[in-house]
């Protein structure tokens, strides 16, 4: 699983690979693994303004990632 930033002008970060959790269930992705790309991908380089978008997946919304 990959992901991806962008914004303003044609401005992008590169793709950033989703490491799987294999303490989780079916070795796959979870709350955990996603919260690990957040601090590297969305943390630096959040500003204000910006408007952060995802989906329903149940890795987005779970409570820990929702604090």
């Amino acid at each position: 699983m990959v992901s991806a930033a962008f914004w303003g002008y044609g401005e992008r970060l590169d793709l950033l690979i989703l490491e799987r959790d294999f303490d989780s269930k079916k070795n796959g992705y979870s709350a955990n693994s996603y919260l690990a790309l957040l601090e590297e991908l969305v943390v630096p380089n959040y500003t204000d303004g910006l408007i952060f978008m995802q989906d329903n997946a149940p890795i987005h919304t779970a409570k820990k990632v929702k604090e």
